[in-house]
């Protein structure tokens, strides 16, 4: 209820309340907290007489609150107006709105389009809680040639104990075979320790991840990828605690991880609990990636540091590593970013990329900035009158960078709907080894860019046609009518500093994009040593419980063989173990040989090679050049066992020398050393054949035919590539051959279906994306630097009537005004192509490492492309000047 209270008694309170705030409340609260006070006491009480103080206090604000809001509103609706005005003079020139939005729309499509691929790439954090903390740890031994891809089994022990580590977890890639339920595949694993998923701090979407407890047990567990779950089980949750059959043995389903998450590959389609045995384990086998989480405080050289102190720990606890080993191996912890091991090698073409881009963008904005120039000089007149009628410079200013604004969001706006549609298209034609391509999208971050850009943009088309009238002599322009007569110098240098910009950048991506094409024509024209047209390729393993020894697995594929070369169409089919240009490549890289004859050095070897490993046919399916025996298959192997070398191979290890007849040996393994490896006879030389990359230098391969018993003992064929060359429709062998392995075996799967063209495709396919993409924007800044060069010289042709007509009254031959015109162009393009020389010069050394065989200034590239902008230039200017030589000087000088 309230109370109505005397004007005594109101004033009495009053004075009590500020008598208990000068004495009370100001010493304890402090100024600012005992106004807040004051003002809460007048403004809660129920008393009127408080409220009628407050609202007194109030009202005696509202003049100037009123002031202010009727300051606000006016200009707000001067701002509207001239809004409204500023859209119906672009809606009235639609040649110069749909010319500039264009253009804009243009750049920012490419914009966006790199934008969200470089964001998502090398930007953005990884999709893992407190993602800078984890780091990838990997040795590097360069006393043995090892250059750093992973850790061992025996360093998991000693650095998860590292003071810098919080967790450590540890996987290995491997390929299984997936069977049961559905057709047999062959899918990407991982063979993950228990502390993986608690390292990357990601939980299950059903059912639990693995745990301490689980590398005791010993059990055979197993986490299921999102996308494996739905497809292949038809995202039934029920799987979590159900059996499926991997490898010929039970695994038990513990849970499904979360859509998205794919590690460390997307492609990773099932995780098995695999966590080393400290009493199995050995510091020399570096095939374990390691992923750790660092402790708060500490940073990736710093756990580098610590791991450096902790080397001589491995020579107290493991048998195979000795102060001396470690100290001949060089043994030293490599410590960086996961995010850098997970972008790998792509982060220089995808910066080249959005360095490309940004260049795109600069010849876009002299080309609508030069729009906006012509456009002010032929309103020089209208912009004197504002002037002389008493608007200020200011107002000037706020009208054209609001129709620089207005045209900019709009190309904005055509431009990020147009690069939502083009990111669709680069995710199916981008290459599939770039990392975390599916986490590319346009998305709130590509909104705020293409924003910021149409902000920047826009003011620039704005402030600059204002800035070179700043000096703007507004008696003379009234007089002039702003619309003929001379092209003063002063007014047509920012034209001719924009578009020889615009040359200048254009030359540097011309330049870059023909040196990317000359490098991929000189790619493709190597030697592969293999010819692929006609072949298909795929991949079968035999489960090993049902293919126990050498035998079992050897009559499998020759009885498969044998049927395959009983396919209409086919001329050669053959098997291997690692196939040129194979994304996946088994076994040790190189390893060391022996030469009977020579000293046995374990340090250092006579050779080393990689061990390919093949039934017969496979080279005549590739049509791999050999001389000496050739294999038919069938026939039994001689005491020596006989193999064939590769040319390099056979240089390396004989030199000049014939290699047939002599005999070789894998060297025995220092864990090894009583084991009497058996010597082998050359019996023929095979070709080079580039089989890790069409870039990289062919490898040294010793060929070892599969016959009655293996070479190698131990070794088994029971993963291999079948190689078919036919002369039908590749496309047309994989469902007869998978007919031909299940009528064999129906629980063998087929895996890795491909055409050795594909094949070559792939490995040229990061080469051919960056290419492309260069290609697109030097061809887009030729188009708009040609179009910009056409509508500035086009429109100081028009200016410049009265002139021209002058000229030609006085005697000037039609041909000589128009060599003036295609001359003074030609001056602008001369000076934009010096300028792009130098700046081309530098910046086409990043492309070094992407580029085969092509010299970063190759002059032929530089060459072409001046003779090219050369020619659009005399293009470009050579139809205003057929125009300007046409002028009537009696119409020219009577316009005037």
């Amino acid at each position: 209820m309230f109370c109505v209270l005397e004007p005594r008694n109101r004033q009495w309170i009053l004075d009590d309340l500020a008598e208990e705030y000068r004495e009370t409340i100001l010493p304890a609260l402090g100024p600012r907290g005992a106004r807040r006070w004051y003002w809460r006491q007048l403004g809660g009480s129920v008393m009127p007489g408080l409220r009628l103080r407050l609202r007194c206090l109030t009202a005696r604000s509202r003049p100037a609150v009123r002031k202010r809001t009727r300051r606000w509103a006016a200009r707000g609706d001067r701002t509207w107006s001239e809004l409204r005005s500023v859209v119906r003079r672009l809606r009235r020139s639609p040649g110069f709105t749909v010319t500039g939005s264009a253009t804009v729309a243009l750049a920012v499509g490419a914009s966006v389009v790199v934008f969200s691929l470089v964001d998502a790439v090398l930007i953005r954090p990884l999709p893992y809680p407190d993602a800078e903390r984890l780091v990838s740890i990997q040795h590097a031994a360069p006393g043995i040639d090892q250059p750093g891809d992973g850790i061992s089994a025996a360093a998991y022990f000693v650095y998860g104990d590292a003071e810098a580590v919080e967790r450590l977890g540890v996987l290995t890639e491997a390929r299984v075979n997936l069977t049961g339920q559905g057709d047999p595949e062959r899918i990407e694993v991982a063979l993950a320790s228990h502390d993986l998923f608690a390292t990357l701090g990601i939980p299950a979407l059903h059912g639990r991840v693995f745990q301490p407890a689980d590398a005791h047990r010993g059990d055979r567990l197993t986490v299921l990828e999102h996308g494996t779950w739905k497809r292949r089980y038809g995202g039934d949750p029920e799987m979590v605690g159900q059996r499926i059959t991997i490898n010929g043995r039970e695994w038990t389903v513990v849970s499904v991880m979360p859509p998205g998450f794919g590690f460390p590959r997307p492609s990773t389609q099932a995780w098995l609990h695999v966590t080393p045995e400290r009493a199995e384990a050995g510091i020399r086998d570096f095939y374990h990636v390691a992923v750790a989480r660092l402790r708060p405080g500490f940073s990736a050289p710093d756990a580098a540091s610590e791991l450096a102190r902790l080397r001589p720990a491995f020579a107290e606890g493991w048998a195979d590593a000795s102060p001396r080993w470690l100290e001949q191996a060089g043994l030293t912890a490599v410590v960086q970013p996961l995010k850098e091991r997970v972008v790998g090698d792509v982060t220089l073409p995808l910066w080249l990329l959005f360095g490309a881009v940004v260049l795109l963008l600069l010849v876009a904005s002299a080309n609508v900035t030069n729009l906006f120039l012509v456009r002010a000089e032929q309103r020089r007149g209208e912009l004197a009158l504002h002037l002389a009628l008493g608007a200020g410079r200011g107002a000037v200013l706020r009208h054209f960078v609001l129709e620089g604004l207005a045209l900019a969001a709009l190309g904005g706006l055509l431009g990020l709907l147009a690069g939502a549609a083009a990111v669709d298209m680069l995710l199916a034609s981008a290459p599939l080894e770039i990392p975390r391509l599916h986490e590319v999208a346009v998305d709130g971050r590509s909104f705020l860019f293409v924003a910021l850009l149409t902000l920047v943009a826009g003011a620039t088309f704005g402030c600059v046609p204002i800035w070179c009238h700043r000096r703007l002599d507004v008696r003379a322009a009234l007089k002039g009518g702003g619309g003929t007569g001379v092209d003063a110098p002063s007014r047509q240098g920012p034209v001719r500093v924009l578009v020889g910009a615009q040359v200048a950048v254009a030359l540097t991506l011309v330049v870059g994009s023909l040196l990317m094409v000359r490098s991929l024509q000189r790619l493709m024209q190597v030697d592969r040593g293999f010819d692929g047209e006609g072949v298909s390729t795929m991949f079968i393993t035999l489960p090993f419980g049902r293919y126990p020894a050498f035998d079992d697995a050897r009559r499998f594929f020759d009885r498969v063989l044998q049927d395959v070369r009983a396919l209409p169409g086919v001329e050669a089919a053959g098997a291997c173990t690692d196939l040129p240009l194979s994304p996946i490549v088994w076994g040790e890289d190189l390893l060391p040989l022996d030469v009977e004859g020579r000293p046995t050095d374990a340090a250092e070897p006579a050779g080393r090679a990689r061990l390919q490993q093949y039934f017969p046919g496979y080279l005549e399916a590739l049509r791999i050049q050999q001389a000496g025996h050739r294999f038919a298959g069938g026939e039994p192997a001689s005491t020596s066992r006989p193999v064939l070398v590769s040319a390099s191979l056979a240089r390396r290890l004989f030199g000049e020398s014939s290699p047939l007849g002599r005999r070789v040996r894998l060297a025995a393994r220092a864990e090894a050393v009583d084991s009497d490896p058996p010597w082998n006879t050359v019996v023929g030389v095979v070709g080079d054949v580039r089989d890790a990359s069409l870039a990289g230098a062919p490898s040294p391969i010793l060929y070892v035919p599969v016959l009655d018993r293996p070479v190698v003992e131990g070794w088994i064929p029971r993963g291999m590539y079948l190689v078919v060359r036919a002369s039908v429709d590749p496309g047309s062998l994989p469902p007869a051959i998978r007919r031909i392995v299940g009528a064999v075996d129906p629980d063998v799967p087929i895996s890795d279906v491909a055409t050795m063209t594909a094949l070559v495709a792939a490995d040229t396919a990061r080469r051919r994306f960056t290419m492309t993409l260069l290609a697109i924007a030097a061809a887009t800044a030729l188009f708009l630097g040609t179009v910009g060069l056409y509508g500035v010289v086009s429109c100081s042709v028009g200016r410049r009537r009265h002139e021209i007509g002058v000229r030609m009254a006085l005697g000037a031959r039609s041909s000589e005004v128009g060599r003036m015109i295609v001359g003074e162009a030609l001056e602008v393009t001369l000076v934009g192509l010096a300028a792009g020389t130098v700046a081309a010069l530098w910046l086409t050394r990043f492309l070094g490492a992407l580029l085969y065989d092509v010299a970063p200034s190759d002059p032929l590239a530089f060459a072409a492309t001046a003779g090219l902008l050369l020619a659009v230039s005399v293009l470009a200017s050579w139809l205003p000047a057929r125009r300007a030589a046409r002028i009537d000087p009696s119409r020219a000088l009577r316009s005037e």
